[in-house]
């Protein structure tokens, strides 16, 4: 607390007017104050005492407690009775006002303050950039994520999404690498780890979902992040049906953990579809057999495009009087129509540049009308329609066996090779879901036809976490 106490010089005058009044012997009298300092003052009190022949009279007493200004006055009139002028004298109290203002003297020393700042990119590769629509088309993603910011990264969760007509990768095929660290089968660092849904079915849209932590130690600045996995593309559509974007974020998060930085790339990512022509030409021969009444039939099912045409369901018709004898293949059905039959048969890939035969005998009475087969492509989309159609109650199906013709050597020696190496991969006592991936890995090495659709088909069953030993392995 401050006490302040001023101590100055002041400037004032006082006096005291005395006019003889309108009687003899009264006087009208008037004491003034004039305030002639720089500042405030303010008159306590008054006093005027008049001197007669027994001493002194006091004839004023006033206690005014007034503020004057500076070059302000005060007065007071008052009448005292004598036969001469009166000898008067004052006595005025006043008080000089004063304001103090508070001041601090010092110095501010103002030093910079550096704060770290959280920031990072994100960038995705697609390669190829652009693949074929119809085709099946191995793919690498790989996203890179730079902490360019000030702060390190101590938390970071990514979501990436795949859109459909393209089979994501499983959950082991995703490589996640910091620096030279690879930290993905990391507990230490990885919280998450997941696909949703968790299948390979390319019908609807997937995302993988990766959550890390304990990141302080590496994911310092300009250290680089990278999530790298394989992806299938699964007869895309054209860009005229179908775009097919493919967003990623992340949310990265200081040690000292506060609001999330969310980072997407400035450009949606996205999986270019460059439309390919189909083109499918059919052949059909029919010539008379070795013996009478036999006639063998001859289709021949080219693929002149340079994408793969699936679930391919040939239709042709076998003429009344006529019964199948013998065909080249195992997976057929022949269904009566009336007093006809058709021959079915479901081809489950043929690769662009490749052609199929499809060759059988009949035998009858008369002769053999031509009719031309019905071809129809399915694609992907048809895949569980044709699967399920086998199922469905309606004519009676009589499946028929048949001899099947030869290979070359050389396709023969590939074969053999591609078994040896399934034998050897299940020898290794493996579970049945990396059996299963690697059997799909392998898919384009199959013969296409029957067998292909039938071993894919097993590769879903075997889907399972347990090792493939006693039966199974059998």
């Amino acid at each position: 607390m401050i006490n302040p106490e001023v101590r100055g010089l002041t400037d004032s005058m006082s006096g005291i007017d005395r006019d003889e009044g309108s009687q003899p012997g009264m006087w009208d009298c008037s004491v003034e104050f004039i305030n002639e300092s720089e500042f405030q003052v303010r008159i306590e009190n008054v006093k005027v005492s008049q001197k007669i022949t027994t001493g002194t009279e006091n004839v004023v007493s006033q206690a005014p407690n007034r503020l004057l200004n500076p070059e302000q006055s005060w007065d007071f009139d008052f009448q005292v009775e004598s036969k001469d002028v009166p000898e008067l004298s004052s006595s005025i109290e006043f008080t000089p006002l004063f304001v103090v203002l508070t001041r601090v003297v010092g110095e501010i020393n103002k030093e910079s303050t550096v704060y770290p700042v959280l920031r990072a990119t994100i960038n995705k590769s697609i390669n190829p950039p652009e693949v074929d629509a119809y085709a099946n088309t191995d793919m690498v993603i790989e996203n890179t994520i730079v902490n360019n910011g000030t702060s390190v990264i101590g938390a970071i969760n990514i979501l990436d999404e795949i859109p459909q007509d393209f089979v994501p990768p499983l959950v082991n095929q995703v490589k996640v690498t910091l620096g030279n660290i690879e930290i993905s089968s990391r507990t230490d660092f990885t919280k998450k780890l997941e696909l949703a849904p968790n299948d390979q079915s390319p019908d609807s849209k997937h995302q993988i979902i990766i959550e890390l932590f304990n990141l302080s130690n590496e994911f310092i600045q300009n250290a680089k992040l990278i999530v790298s996995y394989p992806l299938k593309a699964r007869n895309p559509r054209p860009p005229t049906e179908m775009l097919y974007k493919t967003p990623v974020k992340i949310e990265i998060n200081s040690p000292v953990e506060g609001n999330l930085f969310t980072k997407s790339p400035d450009i949606e990512p996205e999986i270019k579809v460059k439309y390919v022509k189909r083109k499918l030409k059919t052949l059909k021969s029919i010539k008379p057999g070795m013996s009478e009444g036999e006639f063998s039939i001859s289709v021949r099912i080219q693929n002149k495009g340079n994408v793969e045409l699936e679930n391919i369901n040939v239709k042709d018709k076998i003429p009344r009087g006529f019964d199948l004898t013998n065909i080249n293949i195992d997976d057929y059905n022949v269904v009566k129509i009336g007093e006809e039959s058709e021959l079915q048969v479901k081809i489950a890939e043929l690769k662009g540049n490749e052609s199929l035969s499809l060759n059988y005998s009949c035998s009858g009475q008369g002769d053999y009308p031509r009719y031309e087969p019905e071809i129809i492509v399915q694609g992907r989309e048809g895949s569980e329609l044709t699967q399920s159609s086998d199922n469905q109650v309606g004519t009676p199906a009589q499946t028929v066996k048949g001899s099947v013709t030869s290979i070359s050597t050389e396709k023969s020696a590939l074969i053999n090779d591609l078994f040896s190496n399934i034998f050897k991969k299940i020898d290794q006592t493996i579970t049945g879901n990396v059996l299963s991936a690697f059997i799909e890995d392998k898919r384009d090495q199959f013969p296409p036809g029957p067998v292909l659709h039938q071993f894919m088909q097993f590769a879903k069953d075997i889907k399972t976490d347990k090792l493939v030993i006693g039966s199974l392995r059998d």
